[in-house]
């Protein structure tokens, strides 16, 4: 019985040990990590257009669609893999969160509905406001003129249509 414990308390030992050593470097970039980066230039990369631009560990470029310079972006990288195209090694991400863009994160502040909003893909209606340095912001089923008091939790650069937008938040009225 005693053996028995001691060979499961070593291999829960050893799995816990390989799960704290699971994150991965990759071109001295850590992946699946939150890793914030700072939009150097805006530049025309081949396949994407118009994009911010950032490197990051091993010389690894970072392109940001609808990012411009000096904006902080947070992003999850998933891969580093080199571009057929441009021939460098470029970053593959998940989601990018700006982290600046006129809007304080996590305080409360009033916005008043601009316009209505009806998005062809969902079929919802929404309130459309602009929000710090042209930032938009959608509240499902609100009306025109109407006021909210919110909490902005996250900013995204959308994938549709490539301008920041509130993609978390909390209504506190």
């Amino acid at each position: 019985m005693k053996v028995r414990v001691a060979f499961v308390a070593a291999a829960l030992l050893t799995i816990v040990g390989l799960a704290s050593v699971s994150s991965q470097t990759k071109e001295g970039v850590e992946l699946g990590k939150v890793i914030e980066v700072k939009i150097a230039k805006v530049v025309d990369h081949p396949q994407l257009g118009s994009c911010g631009f950032a490197t990051i560990g091993k010389k690894v470029e970072v392109y940001v669609k609808g990012a411009k310079k000096g904006d902080k972006i947070q992003i999850i990288v998933t891969d580093v893999a080199v571009n057929a195209a441009t021939k460098k090694m470029e970053a593959v991400f998940e989601r990018q969160y700006v982290v600046d863009r006129g809007v304080q994160l996590g305080k409360p502040f009033e916005v008043t509905i601009a316009s209505e909003f009806l998005n062809n893909f969902t079929k919802a209606k929404s309130g459309l406001t602009i929000i710090g340095e042209n930032v938009e912001f959608y509240i499902p089923n609100a009306k025109t003129g109407e006021k909210y008091t919110v909490i902005v939790k996250a900013i995204e650069i959308s994938a549709f249509t490539g301008k920041p937008e509130v993609s978390e938040f909390d209504i506190v009225k």
